[in-house]
C-alpha cells in the first residue's frame, strides 16, 4: 500500500452503504435485521482487522462476510426465498390477483410439496451457490445422485405449482 495506513473507520465509511443495501435487499427490506446484520459484518472486520487491513479486496471480503451472515440468519429464521419474483407474481396473478391470501396459498403449496430438508438443499444449491460437488459431500452421496435428487425435487415442485395454478384458475372463474 506504499506506506499508506488503512484505518478501520475509513473502511467502514466507504463500504457501509454497499453492505447495508445488499443486506437490506436480502432480508426483504427488514430494517431491524439489516442494521443488526450490517453491524455484525463490521464487527467481524474489526475482530480480524490485522488480516483485513492487508486484504487485496476489502469490499469483497465484507460482502462474503455479509453473505455468510445472511445464510446463518435465513437458516435461523427458516426463511423460504422465491428467487424469481416475476414467476411469483405470475402465479399470484393466475390465482386471481396479488392478494396476500393467494400468496400464502402459494407458499403453503410449496411447503406441502417439499420437506424442510429438501427446501434447505435447494436453498443451499440455488440461493447460496454451493456446487453440486460441495452439496453431495455434505449429504454423503455421489454427485450424480445429488443432481438426480435435485431434478426430482424440481419436478415435484413444478407439478405442485401447476396444480395450484389450475385450481386457482377454476376458482377464479366462479368469482
Amino acid at each position: 500500500m506504499g506506506g499508506v495506513r488503512i484505518e478501520f473507520e475509513d473502511v467502514y465509511r466507504e463500504n457501509y452503504e454497499l453492505i447495508y443495501s445488499y443486506i437490506y435487499r436480502m432480508t426483504r427490506f427488514n430494517l431491524h435485521e439489516t442494521e443488526d446484520l450490517t453491524q455484525s459484518v463490521f464487527l467481524v472486520a474489526l475482530q480480524k482487522w490485522d488480516d483485513v487491513r492487508v486484504h487485496p479486496n476489502i469490499p469483497g471480503f465484507l460482502m462474503q462476510v455479509a453473505k455468510n451472515k445472511l445464510m446463518k440468519w435465513s437458516v435461523k429464521k427458516e426463511a423460504v426465498y422465491v428467487e424469481d419474483a416475476a414467476a411469483l407474481d405470475l402465479l399470484a396473478g393466475a390465482a386471481g390477483g396479488d392478494e396476500e391470501y393467494e400468496l400464502s396459498e402459494l407458499c403453503m403449496s410449496v411447503e406441502k410439496a417439499l420437506s424442510k430438508e429438501q427446501m434447505e438443499i435447494l436453498r443451499n444449491y440455488y440461493l447460496y451457490g454451493y456446487s453440486a460437488k460441495e452439496m453431495s459431500d455434505m449429504l454423503g452421496i455421489q454427485e450424480n445422485c445429488f443432481k438426480t435428487r435435485v431434478s426430482r425435487m424440481k419436478s415435484k415442485l413444478q407439478k405442485s405449482l401447476k396444480i395450484l395454478v389450475i385450481f386457482a384458475g377454476l376458482l377464479g372463474g366462479r368469482r
